[in-house]
């Protein structure tokens, strides 16, 4: 109904346009439009910019798409402010600001959600496990990781399956389940081989390296680290570069060549500073103080751990301030620093304790005694001196023999609980890998149960771009024969001609409104389709009629309009939309009539048992062969 009078009054406003020649009224009605089309120009523009700078401009590129939210959210079109929103949150991953990157993800998500787009929503889950992961909750990434997976492997997007493998593999290798992350590995390689993905087939070939190295096969594991580092080089990828660089300095310190691993590490930090790769730097610093560590320089140990440290700390990297804890934690056991050694322990065990939490307390408990130890040592050893000052010689071999017995003590007593503390530590890995196990085998079983989903793409076209155009020729035709019957000597039949043409513009004007309306709502998918009983005879039959007067008008006698007879016999009754319905066949038959010269043009059904086919065809020139793809 509201459709009905919209339609009524842009009618009558043609009519009075024509009355009394004022065609700024006609004019003015299409400035919203074409404003709405200008914005969503520049709406484009924003995100193109802003897609030509995500990688090396990333937080230019985040104003861009800023520009383009706030475009979209005057043209009120929340599918657009979701791109914006997944744009932002992308830049703000490639920022390492993970918080604010999950925040704009989520808010895009909720919005795709709400038209079941599977897709986009499976990308920004793809995308939340990235950032989960780098915070370290491995449970939420893997999480999102799955649910992204069984949507790219439905819709059959095999580059990003493999990618998603290849970042489950990651994060069962960060939980030390070496099995599980090779497994993982080893399919996303499959893929990438058939794909010819060189980037991804040195990445997934220097992860497998890693577990090889963590297994202690060491020279297989760089084999397959400098099969890495050659792809890198022949692909001048420099972050690739230098992650293998690390990685071989991480072999080389296995085998306890703590010069050359120093070397690698420093030339992997070079490469990280000179494309300012935050989280290559964090590890490259880390790694660095590690081999001073390894060769007893403890003070420059410290000054790299720190920077490392630092750098983690700013991003919210828990990984990267987990291993710097850890290491710190260690350097100060090794120098005899018990209390400094337990709290850099603590800190790490604040991180770590949702995955290892047995391991962190008994190693707390470790320390703990070893720092008693040391300070009751202490205590010990300075009355020792006191009473050795105070008593006379035949008591120091006494006293002695009692300070070498508690010492002796205390240090069976550590000993002990450094045992009981280690049974537990195996007892307890013994537990979390077949947790992983367990939860492992229930993840495999969600993917085994996916549900295939389809999405139809959006109407591909190109109408908008030629609509100014369009537009100005019946308003043209208006304005240009308004004028010429102004003319008061202007005789009557020339008048009644003029009014004709103005009239057939007005309702070529009006076709236009109604396509411009509905592709609006199609685009924000208000569209309405209302079924009811339709008689396709009759209305084959109307359309007949309609279409021959519409040939005689534009004189195009040479053209036969043929219906099918058969389609004249019975009448065919079905449950569809009458309205939309004519509406497609009206346009079919006007593009016929439009492109044929001469011969006929014939449209009509045909009824199977389970469908029924409508077609139109003509003896038009036709798309040129040329065109066919």
């Amino acid at each position: 109904m509201k459709r009905f009078f919209f339609i009524v009054l842009f009618s009558l406003t043609v009519y009075l346009s024509v009355l009394y020649a004022d065609n700024h009224a006609s004019v003015d009605s299409m400035k919203y439009l074409l404003q709405d089309e200008i914005n969503l120009q520049q709406f484009r523009l924003r995100i193109q910019l802003g897609n030509h700078l995500l990688a090396d401009s990333p937080n230019i590129a985040f104003n861009y798409f800023e520009e383009a939210r706030k475009i979209a959210l005057e043209l009120n079109q929340d599918t657009l402010e979701a791109l914006s929103l997944s744009n932002m949150g992308l830049t703000k991953l490639q920022t390492d600001d993970y918080i604010e990157s999950k925040d704009y993800l989520s808010k895009a998500s909720k919005i795709y959600q709400h038209y079941n787009l599977k897709e986009k929503i499976a990308n920004l889950d793809y995308y939340s496990g990235l950032a989960e992961y780098y915070q370290g909750n491995y449970e939420q990434s893997i999480q999102n990781y799955q649910k992204a997976l069984k949507i790219f492997i439905a819709t059959g997007h095999k580059e990003l399956e493999a990618n998603t493998y290849q970042n489950i593999g990651l994060v069962h290798h960060d939980l030390e389940n070496d099995t599980e992350a090779l497994n993982y590995y080893q399919k996303a390689l499959k893929i990438d081989e058939i794909l010819e993905k060189k980037s991804n087939i040195a990445g997934l070939t220097q992860n497998i390296g890693l577990i090889y190295m963590n297994n202690q096969n060491l020279d297989l594991a760089m084999n397959y680290i400098q099969k890495s580092l050659r792809i890198y080089q022949e692909l001048n990828d420099m972050e690739g570069i230098g992650i293998s660089l690390s990685n071989v300095g991480l072999i080389h310190q296995k085998q306890e060549k703590y010069t050359k691993a120093l070397k690698n590490y420093q030339r992997s930090l070079q490469v990280f500073d000179s494309i300012n790769f935050l989280i290559g730097k964090i590890y490259a610093l880390h790694n660095v103080g590690t081999s001073y560590s390894d060769l007893k320089d403890y003070s420059r140990a410290l000054i790299f751990y720190n920077k490392s440290l630092d750098l983690a700390s700013e991003k919210g990297h828990v990984q990267g301030m987990m291993a710097n804890y850890e290491a710190m934690s260690d350097l100060y056991e090794k120098i005899g620093d018990y209390e400094n050694a337990l709290e850099y322990y603590i800190l790490y065990d604040d991180l770590k304790d949702s995955i290892t939490s047995v391991e962190a307390k008994n190693k707390i408990a470790g320390m703990e005694a070893l720092y008693k130890l040391g300070f009751m040592d202490n205590e010990l050893s300075r009355k020792s001196v006191e009473l050795s000052q105070q008593r006379k010689q035949k008591q120091v071999f006494v006293t002695g023999s009692v300070i070498l017995l508690i010492i002796l003590f205390f240090g069976i007593l550590a000993y002990n609980q450094k045992n009981i503390a280690e049974r537990k530590l195996n007892e307890h890995k013994l537990n979390l890998e077949e947790l992983v196990k367990i939860r492992t085998d229930e993840l495999n079983i969600e993917i085994n149960e996916r549900k295939i989903a389809e999405e139809s793409d959006k109407l591909k076209s190109a109408f908008i771009a030629n609509m100014s155009h369009e537009l100005r020729t019946p308003m043209n035709a208006i304005i240009a024969f308004t004028n010429f019957i102004k003319d008061e000597g202007l005789p009557f039949e020339k008048r009644e001609e003029y009014i004709n043409y103005i009239t057939t513009a007005g309702e070529s004007l009006l076709n236009l409104i109604d396509d411009i309306i509905d592709i609006a709502k199609i685009e924000s998918k208000e569209l309405n389709i209302n079924k009811a009983s339709c008689n396709v005879t009759i209305l084959c039959i109307e359309l007949h009629n309609i279409f021959k007067e519409l040939k005689n008008k534009k004189k195009k006698d040479e053209i036969d309009l043929i219906l099918n007879p058969i389609c004249k016999k019975d009448n065919v009754i079905i449950k569809t939309d009458p309205y939309r319905l004519k509406q497609i066949l009206s346009n079919l038959l006007e593009n016929a009539l439009k492109y044929t010269n001469q011969g006929y043009v014939e449209f009509g059904f045909e009824v199977s048992e389970t469908n029924i086919l409508f077609y139109v065809k003509d003896t038009g020139f036709g798309i040129p062969r040329t065109k066919f793809k």
